[in-house]
């Protein structure tokens, strides 16, 4: 059984690559049910972000699954600030 896996970040320095351990345990992996549960959406309307490449996902064999970190970027790139109102 794997429990880590790597991945690059951006070059820190001449020398190279510096890779990054993160440990399976720290990714929460969720389904499309989940993810629409959480975002308070039909999973029909979270299978249309996940089609349009809006929502980063992940196939796992025939399954579609979404990290957990990936939503939470996901809503904080949707959010509309509001606007500063003067009475």
């Amino acid at each position: 059984m794997i429990n880590q896996f790597l991945i690059r970040r951006p070059k820190d320095d001449a020398a190279g690559v510096i890779p990054k351990r993160i440990r399976m345990q720290d990714i929460e992996l969720l389904t499309i049910k989940e993810v629409a549960a959480l975002l308070k959406v039909s999973p029909t309307s979270v299978r249309r972000l996940q089609q349009g490449r809006h929502l980063p996902f992940i196939k796992v064999g025939g399954s579609v699954r979404f990290t957990k970190n990936d939503i939470v970027e996901f809503l904080k790139k949707e959010r509309v600030e509001a606007i500063a109102r003067r009475f």
